[in-house]
This record gives structure tokens, sequence and C-alpha cells, in this order.
């Protein structure tokens, strides 16, 4: 369940009230609390406000319906406690403390180094003050319901919105500072810098706050600074296939033994594929001397084989084995139709789709046997393999982008006039990577060879294996963007934000280019957007 923002801010007491009316016990709930607002009478004009008030001091009270008096001239301000006002000073017992320079154990008269040592060792705490202008290094993680305040004196702790502020500078690639969420816990930022450098590594992003799910923020005298987006990479080149595939066997000459030539198996994406075998060569003594068939490849499914010779036929002769087909090219990879996405991890760049891989090449069947007389006849030569496909190429990595606050489903965000987000370039999208080289066929075996003395005729040479054919190429990333507030689920309210700096848009990579398929798609540019809902 959803708490709404209003009733998150009534006090215990003010809901005790709200019962106790509409329940009807409003004579118990003036005995009990006599100086409630609603229990007390008319009052006299108040008198001058103290040195310690900020408000004029209360008119006596007289009974009945009238108003009270008007309160008397203000004096200086009060002690705030643990809430920052002007010129009011935090009291010692508030929370955990940290000062450039500190060493100590996290009070104010003893505090903390930095930020990490006072996150870490919270103890139940969920307010730290940073006294001073120190530069906070390192991306820092808030707890849901820790709030951060600084803009205060280190001598005094006194706050001021004019003070010198705290500064976090983030590391690269990761946004500088992330708040996690908890509907029911509300979480300060007041008096900050918050500053995410320019992405070094390829494709990175500049992301100043990230505001995760169910969070409820409020920030004042804040500024949000992102860095440039970093360009993305082209993958590298692909190593190629080992060319060619297997050829075939020859077959055995005439008046030898008959053996049927094979072909050695090639292996493509775990299936087994092999040129068909030779026909034998005719056997004389047998019933029938023909010449046998060559088989098809791809134990059946590849080219067909050569008839073997039959002096009976016409024409009296062997025939070779088929080639097998070359595969078709791969499809190229197109554009990433999206700007990037928005998960409960953060965001995420927009990558060039990958192309389409390429089409093995079928195996060539085996050649025909000649027919034996007075011997043996030839035997066929098997078909050659074919070749595997090339993979398809992948898409360029997508350019970084420049985000100053960054919200994903966070259930409330307020920001005052006063805090500033600027933001830089985003980074231009990454080439496509070319499509892998299908690899070449294997080449038939030769027939075995003619027997003059026997008058053994020569046999049929086998197909030649097809060509698998190239892999797709990839597309180019689409461009990084400069966006001041991206969000998913609610919108953040108010802030200004600043997009002087950014300059021309970042362009998409260009689609990879090479071998039989076509170029793969230019990526999309990026855009500019003060606020932007994924």
């Amino acid at each position: 369940m959803t708490i709404s923002p209003v009733f998150r801010r009534l006090s215990a007491r003010t809901l005790l009230t709200l019962a106790l009316l509409s329940s009807g016990c409003f004579d118990d709930f003036c005995s009990e609390f006599p100086d409630a607002n609603a229990c007390k009478g008319a009052g006299g004009e108040g008198g001058d406000g103290g040195a310690s008030s900020t408000t004029g001091g209360g008119g006596a009270g007289s009974g009945g319906d009238a108003s009270g008096g008007m309160g008397g001239e203000g004096g200086s301000p009060p002690n705030p406690g643990c809430l920052p006002v002007e010129g009011g000073e935090i009291e010692a017992r508030c929370g955990v403390y940290v000062a450039e320079g500190g060493g100590g154990v996290g009070t104010r008269e003893s505090p903390y180094p930095d930020l990490v040592t006072a996150l870490d060792n919270l103890g139940g705490a969920t307010r730290i003050y940073v006294c001073g202008s120190p530069e906070l290094g390192g991306s820092v993680t808030l707890p849901a319901g820790v709030s951060l305040y600084g803009g205060l004196d280190c001598a005094t702790w006194i706050y001021s919105a004019a003070s010198p502020r705290p500064k976090i500078l983030g590391d690269a690639g990761v946004p500088a500072l992330t708040l996690e969420g908890d509907a029911f816990l509300e979480t300060t930022l007041l008096s900050f810098d918050v500053e995410a450098p320019t992405a070094l590594l390829p494709g990175d992003s500049s992301i100043g706050v990230f505001i995760r799910a169910n969070a409820y923020v409020t920030m004042e005298e804040v500024s949000i600074v992102a860095g440039d987006g970093a360009a993305g990479a082209a993958p590298p080149d692909m190593l190629p296939q080992a060319s060619p595939a297997n050829n075939g066997q020859p077959g055995r000459n005439g008046a030898q033994t008959p053996l049927a030539a094979v072909s050695g198996t090639n292996v493509c994406e775990g299936m087994s594929r092999r040129g068909g075998n030779g026909g034998l060569g005719g056997d004389d003594g047998a019933a029938n001397p023909n010449g046998g068939d060559g088989a098809p490849g791809d134990f059946g499914n590849g080219a067909a084989g050569g008839g073997g010779q039959d002096l009976d036929a016409n024409p009296p002769i062997c025939f070779p084995g088929t080639n097998g087909t070359n595969g078709g090219p791969g499809v190229s990879g197109l554009m990433n139709p999206l700007l990037a996405s928005l998960t409960a991890s953060g965001w995420q760049r927009a990558d060039g789709l990958p192309g389409v891989p390429g089409i093995h090449g079928t195996s060539g069947g085996g050649g025909g046997g000649s027919e034996g007389t007075n011997t043996y006849g030839a035997g066929g030569g098997a078909g050659g393999t074919g070749g595997c496909r090339g993979a398809g190429g992948q898409g360029g990595q997508g350019g970084g982008s420049s985000i100053g606050l960054l919200t994903f489903n966070a259930d409330t965000v307020v920001l005052g006039d006063n805090v500033t987000i600027r933001v830089g370039a985003g980074g231009a999208g990454g080439g496509g990577q070319i499509g892998q080289p299908g690899q070449n066929g294997g080449d038939g075996g030769d027939g075995g060879l003619e027997n003059l003395a026997q008058t053994v005729d020569a046999a049929c040479r086998g197909g030649d294996g097809g060509r698998g054919s190239d892999g797709g190429n990839g597309a180019g990333g689409n461009g990084g963007s400069s966006i001041g507030i991206a969000f998913a689920g609610p919108e953040p309210t108010g802030g200004t934000i600043d997009l002087s700096g950014v300059g021309a848009v970042a362009g998409g990579g260009v689609g990879g280019f090479g071998g039989m398929a076509s170029q793969g798609a230019t990526g999309k540019p990026g855009e500019q957007h003060e606020r932007l809902e994924l």
C-alpha cells in the first residue's frame, strides 16, 4: 500500500486528535490534552517574542469561542533540533557526523572522515550531517530513509543555505548517488552537490542520481551534474572458419577389390555432415556386374549420388555425383527501434541488432562406379562435405548517455526550485560487425581409373560440397542521449534543467558491410530531452 504524501506528514498527536474527534470523545480528549488548540478559549493580544523565539508570545486565554490574540514580534531563531533551518545549530544527539580530515567515531565533536565510514556505522541513525565542502570521492548508495544534510559550519554545526556544500564525486560508469526505496521511509537531500564524471569505458553512461522503486525523496539546495557518455565500440572481427570442408576420397581403380570411397565428417553447430559414398565397382563374378550407384550426401539429405555404369543402358556410362547446394546469405541486422530501456537495474543502452546466420551448404553425392569386365570395375569418388554457415555479425554497442536524474517507479520525488540539473553529451554508437564468412565445401573425390588390360572403364567423380553462406552483418549501435530527468512511473516534480552544454545529438553507428549479405542498418541517433518518460 502506498501512503499519500499528505498523511505522511501528519504527526502522531494530530492523527490521535482526528480519531478522538471522529469517535465523539472530544470532552475526554480535552481533559487529557488541555493545551490542544481545539480545547483553548479566546486569547488576548500576545507580547513581544523573546530572544530565542521566532514567533511572538501568546495572548492570555479567556474562554469562549473567540480567537486567540495576535502573537508579538519574533526574536532570534531557536535551536532547530535535528532538521536544519537557516541560522540554526544541529544538536549533538541527531545522527552521525562527517567532516573532512575527521578520524573519530561519528559524533559531532569527533566526526567520521567520509561518507562510506558513516554509512557503514549508522547504528540505527537516519541522518548524516556533513560540514564544510569536502569532495567525497566514490559513488554512494543511500539506504531508504537515511537523509544527507550539508551546508553546515564545521566549528558550530550551524546551517546556512549560502554555506559551501559537500560534493559527491562518483565513480565513472555508475551513478554517483543511488537512493534505495521504501514507501514508508522519507529520504531528504539538502545542500549537496552531486557529480558523475565523464564515462570512460565504451558504451558506459554518466548518471548523476538514480532513485529506485518505491522511494520517497525530497531535495533542496542541490546541484546534479552528469558528464558525457562514452562512444560505443564496434565488436572485433570474427575468426574465420576452417576452410575448406573435407574432400571426398577418390574411388578404387579398376581391377582392385571394391571398397566404397567415403568423405570425412564435418560438424556444423553440433550436426554432422558428410558427402555420399562412391559407388562400388562392378563384380564380374557376381550376378550383376554393373557399377554401383553413388550414395546421396548428408546421410540421404544432401545432393543425389550418380548412377553406376550399365553396358545395357543407353548410354552405357556412369554418372558423377551431384554437387551440393550453396547456402543463401544471412539477413543483416536492423536498426534497434529503442532509444534505450530502464529497468530496476538502471539504464540500458541500445546496442545494434545482430545479423542472422547464413545457411549451411549441402554435401555432394557420391559418383557412380564402372562395370566389371573380366575383373572388378572402378569405384566412384565420394562426395565433398558441405561447408558450415557463417555466424551473424554482432550489433555495435550503443553510445552511453548523459542523465542527471534517473527514477524507476519511485513513489514520490519532489525537487525544490533551487535544485539544478546539468547534463553533457551522449556518445556515438559503435559500428556493426561484419558477418562471419561461410565455409567452402569440400571437393568431390575423383573416380577410380580405368584398366585397359582388363577393359575396365574409369568410374565417375563425386559431387563437390556446397559452400556455407556468409552471416548477415550487424547493425550499428544507437547514439547515446542527453536527458535531464528520465523516469518510469510517477514523474518527479520541480527542479531546473540545463541542456545548454549538450551540443549536437550523438549519431548512430554504421552497420557492418562485407561478404554476401547486405550492409547492416545504421543506428538510431541519440535524443535530447529535459524530461523523458520511458
